[in-house]
């Protein structure tokens, strides 16, 4: 039983979430001191300065401590454990419709119930108790998976017009009169992190490519 380990985990991620929210990113301290040396101001970042936590940010820390009341009720919440492992592995094979048997069975004899090898309401009631919440686990999945989609989603959505945006910069940077756009784009490709052209792929109908000259 380990559900006092992970109400604490739960709880500090919450209280990480929140703490996160009062520092400037390292990354917008690097926009700013790289656009403050290509104008010929100081390339020195700028010292961080505290902001309140935004509401993405105050949801995220609401949502963790409702997780965190949501693990503190399931009765006997426990954590993967080198000395548990290998027992549950090895007893996953075995089918319900033989442990509800063996209780049955155990309910009839005497003799059987005197050997303290099954509690009767004990066994009965951990059965009841995954039968229920089978349900509850497979909807905690379906969130999991759906939740990571929603990130990547989010994600690919900024990605697109971070991208697209870069691309205009980098035409309109070649402006005279477009200031000090030309650093800024040279900021995103730095940020962006890709070096030299795109790879060429192999030709699908077996044909070698041409050799280079």
């Amino acid at each position: 039983m380990d559900d006092g380990k992970d109400a604490r985990g739960t709880s500090s991620d919450a209280a990480q979430v929140a703490g996160n929210a009062g520092q400037v990113p390292d990354d917008a301290a690097d926009v700013a001191g790289m656009a403050a040396s290509t104008s010929g101001a100081s390339p020195e970042s700028p010292a961080r300065v505290y902001s309140p936590p935004n509401p993405s940010e105050l949801l995220a820390a609401e949502l963790l401590g409702v997780l965190n009341d949501f693990a503190a009720r399931i009765p006997g919440l426990s954590s993967p454990h080198k000395s548990t492992g290998p027992s549950v592995r090895r007893h996953r094979t075995i089918p319900k419709t033989f442990m509800r048997s063996a209780i049955f069975t155990t309910e009839q004899f005497e003799s059987l119930q005197a050997t303290g090898a099954l509690g009767i309401a004990a066994a009965r009631e951990t059965l009841q108790f995954v039968d229920a919440f089978k349900p509850v686990l497979d909807k905690l999945k379906t969130l999991t998976q759906d939740m990571g989609f929603t990130i990547e989603l989010k994600t690919s959505e900024v990605s697109d017009a971070a991208l697209r945006i870069y691309g205009v910069a980098r035409i309109l940077s070649r402006d005279p009169a477009s200031g000090d756009l030309g650093g800024h784009a040279a900021i995103l490709k730095k940020h962006l992190g890709r070096k030299g052209g795109r790879k060429k792929k192999p030709p699908q109908d077996g044909t070698p490519e041409p050799a280079a000259p």
